[in-house]
């Protein structure tokens, strides 16, 4: 990070990244180069982020399965 004057770190992911956020959040105080701002933007059809209640991609993926679904109500004369 020193190497490429990276000053703040934003992350987009989902659990995996937020856990990789933990990991270089402990390091901080082995590596002095991790002590710049970090954020991380839930991004995950699971929408399994610890602390997060919405994320980018779960809406989306939900509408499209109940859009899909044979069990979605249909209008009346809908294909």
């Amino acid at each position: 990070m020193r190497a490429h004057s990276i000053n703040a770190l934003l992350i987009i992911g989902g659990f995996e990244a937020y856990l990789g956020l933990l990991e270089l959040s402990a390091a901080r105080e082995k590596h002095e180069e991790f002590c710049v701002p970090m954020v991380m933007v839930p991004a995950t059809v699971s929408n399994n982020v610890p602390g997060s209640d919405f994320s980018i991609g779960a809406d989306t993926a939900l509408n499209t399965i109940t859009d899909l679904s044979p069990c979605a109500p249909r209008q009346a004369g809908a294909g």
